[in-house]
């Protein structure tokens, strides 16, 4: 009994640790914001901080590259405790409107497909470590721990409106965040 005892609370412990310890980057949830900013300096990024909208503390970072894959851009937050609870890599072309057959529109297709390549990489990177998604649909991947969650989504657009011209965007996220389990719905 004491043996089943120490199988099930290290089996906890281990699964408890991972949850506790998902960690991107260099850097995990929980640590201080001069600890990250550290981290980041030491890989050679300039890191650039300010505060959002909302009021909470961030750093942000050009050029990040994750598993393999490249991003534009780095972005950390920390919560009202100034310690790190969101963690986002993004590449984005907000684009807009087009005529079609011009110079844009090469440029555009080049960084859309790049975007994907970014999430085909990023899932199956993902997939390997953490094993299947908690929640997938076309375009998006989510897998949860506890109250931490990996969100990786890529987003395309490329459609003519009623004008005959094209309406386009394309963007790739890998977020990390620490979420209120109960106020989850699934």
């Amino acid at each position: 009994m004491k043996k089943m005892f120490l199988i099930i609370s290290l089996f906890v412990i281990s699964m408890n640790a991972l949850a506790q310890n998902l960690a991107v980057y260099g850097v995990s949830f929980g640590d201080d914001m001069y600890s990250v900013k550290s981290v980041l300096e030491e890989k050679g990024k300039k890191v650039k901080s300010g505060t959002t909208q909302t009021g909470y503390e961030y750093l942000e970072i050009k050029s990040p590259s994750v598993g393999g894959a490249k991003f534009e851009r780095g972005f950390f937050r920390f919560d009202s405790s100034d310690r790190l609870s969101f963690i986002s890599f993004s590449s984005q072309d907000i684009g807009g409107t087009g005529d079609p057959g011009m110079p844009w529109e090469a440029e555009f297709l080049r960084k859309a497909k790049s975007y994907n390549q970014t999430f085909m990489t990023m899932y199956q990177n993902l997939r390997m470590k953490y094993g299947s998604p908690s929640t997938a649909t076309d375009g998006m991947a989510m897998w949860q721990f506890g109250n931490q969650r990996i969100t990786l989504e890529y987003n395309y657009k490329y459609e003519y409106n009623a004008f005959g011209w094209i309406d386009h965007s394309a963007s790739v996220f890998l977020r990390y965040e620490v979420v209120d389990v109960d106020s989850l719905d699934f």
